[in-house]
């Protein structure tokens, strides 16, 4: 019997590039709204 909550080794890469693409988008989005809020304070 396969434990369920054990993940194989192609799902856990899969989970650390998407958790690696989702920090990118996060940093992207934060560098965004600061520029944003920069230029409306100028």
């Amino acid at each position: 019997m396969i434990n369920s909550d054990a993940l194989t080794f192609d799902e856990f890469e899969n989970e650390k590039i998407f958790v690696l693409q989702a920090k990118k988008l996060f940093r992207l989005t934060d560098c965004f709204e600061f520029g944003f809020l920069f230029k409306r304070n100028q």
